[in-house]
């Protein structure tokens, strides 16, 4: 709260949360999180007991590779996407990057590196390992032209707590 003092969402690396912590960050003002993940199962947002409306995540790309999901969009995608609900979207930038095709790729790549280098990766670097098949940075690039062609609307997790507040849920 230090850092980010107006902040009124948080999500906990690994989705780390408890009771005890959720008592807490509503003292200090967090009103919603998305803080839990699906494997691509719709889930409404619902209130947690601490009072912090919580919306869990639809696709999370590190879940998807673990989980073995085929990373081509065109192949695949649309029936994961058609479906009518709120899908909340958890992308990390290294495997939008590199293109991960797989977890064991990444692995291999973040092991493969000196921490420094990984750490302070160029864009020489990453144009070096960067997966030259089908990965999550395709897969996302054809979600978002799938949207952007079918006029699927597109809300920030702010957005979506105001207007289920203004709603009353």
């Amino acid at each position: 709260m230090k850092l980010v003092p107006e902040a009124r969402s948080v999500r906990g690396h690994r989705w780390y949360s408890c009771n005890d912590m959720y008592d807490r960050l509503v003292k200090e003002g967090i009103r919603y999180d998305s803080n839990e993940c699906t494997m691509l199962d719709l889930a409404q947002p619902y209130i947690h007991r601490s009072g912090v409306l919580r919306m869990p995540v639809y696709f999370e790309d590190g879940g998807f590779l673990w989980s073995k999901g085929e990373p081509d969009f065109k192949a695949n995608g649309k029936k994961y996407f058609d479906r009518l609900g709120l899908k909340v979207l958890d992308l990390h930038p290294i495997h939008f990057a590199i293109n991960s095709p797989t977890l064991e790729y990444y692995w291999h790549v973040r092991d493969t590196l000196s921490r420094e280098e990984y750490s302070n990766m160029s864009r020489a670097v990453v144009e070096r390992i960067r997966f030259k098949g089908k990965g999550i940075r395709d897969y996302v690039m054809d979600l978002v032209e799938y949207v952007k062609a079918k006029g699927i609307r597109v809300v920030s997790l702010g957005q979506v707590f105001d207007e289920l507040i203004f709603y009353n849920l």
